[in-house]
């Protein structure tokens, strides 16, 4: 509302908000600049939204596949290890349907919208069950709480 009023502003030949036509160019200029850079940052989170859910994808498909590439995981029992990667693939469709609600959410239709909040929210609970029975079964098969010391994970 606010830029039709500048914008009529700017195109009268009269100053019809008693200011002249400088402070209005300014404020709209800096109003089209606020846009731009709201506009990048909201794309730069889609971009960063859309790699962590690739990349939490690809490290589930690893730990169920029990490929290890270069040693970049640490060493886990197997069941222990797709417990935590059903967990991770839950998590890899949660922040995807999070980089579309984000970056495309003016263009879906109501029904579309409550679609996929219901796939966020059922998403969201299979990460939430998953990963707190994988820190159990982890415990379990660990024999301790800190599972991850009786590994010797962060040894070198």
């Amino acid at each position: 509302m606010k830029q039709i009023e500048l914008t009529k502003a700017l195109t009268n030949k009269n100053n019809i908000f008693g200011i002249s036509k400088a402070p209005v160019t300014a404020e709209l200029l800096s109003t089209y600049i606020v846009e731009g850079i709201r506009s990048v940052l909201l794309f730069a989170l889609a971009a960063i939204m859309a790699t962590s859910s690739i990349a939490s994808a690809a490290i589930a498909v690893c730990m169920i596949g029990e490929f290890n590439p270069y040693m970049l995981f640490p060493e886990i029992p197997y069941w222990c290890g797709s417990v935590l990667a059903i967990s991770l693939i839950a998590f890899s469709v949660l922040v995807a349907i999070g980089c579309l609600y984000t970056s495309l959410y003016p263009k879906f239709s109501p029904k579309t919208c409550r679609k996929l909040k219901k796939f966020a929210l059922v998403s969201l609970c299979i990460f939430v069950i998953c990963f707190v029975s994988g820190y159990f079964v982890c415990a379990i098969s660990a024999g301790t709480l800190g599972f991850w010391h009786e590994w010797n994970w962060f040894i070198r």
